[in-house]
């Protein structure tokens, strides 16, 4: 009756954890039907202000940071990290539609959770199985 409490402890731990991965903010539901152009005003309504951002723009600059305002033609954030290095003070950017060559947005990943769930049960299982071959070696071996 021990084993039952802390199996299932385990079990809401492993559950209650998520993985979060930047996605591109086409790849979000609502998915537009026409993809000719970059990005349109119907991919910025996916966005919500908070979430975290990687921007790229026309001009091959990468801008990681935080969304404090959407607007219908563009955005506003307050950048981080820029082209990989860290801002000594962050800054607050206002970046026009017609600017921004790809947005990926930080959001829930059930693939990365089930893999990370995976993984963790397969550790679980070797390491059990491990410690049962060595429990039968020193059995065997007269210990």
């Amino acid at each position: 009756m021990g084993k039952l409490p802390q199996l299932l402890f385990f079990s809401i731990l492993l559950l209650s954890f998520s993985c979060k991965t930047y996605r591109p903010v086409q790849n979000l539901k609502p998915k537009n039907a026409d993809r000719t152009q970059g990005l349109v005003e119907a991919d910025l309504q996916k966005l919500r202000i908070g979430d975290h951002v990687i921007v790229v723009t026309f001009a091959d600059e990468i801008l990681k940071g935080e969304l404090i305002r959407i607007m219908p033609q563009g955005l506003e954030m307050l950048v981080k990290k820029s082209n990989g290095v860290n801002e000594e003070k962050e800054q607050v950017r206002s970046l026009d539609l017609g600017e921004l060559k790809a947005i990926k947005v930080k959001r829930f990943s059930g693939g990365a959770t089930a893999g990370f769930v995976l993984g963790m049960g397969t550790v679980a299982v070797l390491a059990a199985a491990a410690m049962f071959l060595v429990l039968l070696g020193a059995i065997f071996s007269g210990f």
